[in-house]
């Protein structure tokens, strides 16, 4: 089957398995498909066919080269994005399809838009001390630049307030706070 549909800047976009992961820019609302080059069985149920997948905000670095050896990029890596394809009928039991995407925001996605460039080096394949080397890297950039990091410290000391405060009560409460727990 081969879906399209009109953006509003009136590009024209094909999906067919060839490019089924291609980069997509956010539609903001659902489009219209206004052709499709197969036939939709009469059965076909009437709903929202959701599909989660990977695509890079900025296009992914596709490779980096350290000391330690080489990283590449591969398809699963970059920001998560939703994409759904709505099917409804009209008054006349006719098909009507529309498609919508959004991306997942993360901690991390949401650094990346702040600052409106990629923060994160590839890490799935390459060299193994490579690969190791990125993956600290990463974590380490994760914690210094992401709220992710602000937000575990300040869970952090409200648990340890929390843990002195029920160190100081009767035991009878400590026992009343157990069992709610």
């Amino acid at each position: 089957m081969r879906l399209t549909y009109i953006l509003p800047s009136h590009s024209i976009i094909y999906f067919n398995n060839s490019i089924i992961y291609a980069l997509v820019e956010e539609t903001g609302h659902p489009v219209r498909i206004v052709d499709v080059k197969s036939e939709i069985p009469a059965d076909f149920p009437v709903g929202v066919y959701i599909r989660n997948g990977p695509n890079p905000l900025f296009g992914g670095l596709k490779s980096t080269t350290s000391i330690f050896g080489h990283t590449s990029n591969t398809w699963i890596e970059g920001e998560g994005m939703l994409h759904a394809l709505y099917f409804t009928k009209d008054d006349q039991q006719q098909w009507i399809i529309s498609y919508n995407n959004e991306y997942v925001e993360i901690e991390t996605f949401k650094l990346e838009k702040k600052r409106n460039k990629s923060c994160f080096l590839p890490a799935i394949e390459g060299d193994s001390p490579a690969v190791l080397a990125t993956l600290l890297f990463n974590k380490e950039r994760a914690l210094r630049f992401s709220s992710l990091y602000a937000g575990l410290q300040k869970r952090k000391c409200m648990v340890q307030k929390e843990c002195t405060k029920m160190e100081h009560r009767p035991k009878n409460a400590q026992k009343e706070v157990s069992i709610i727990k």
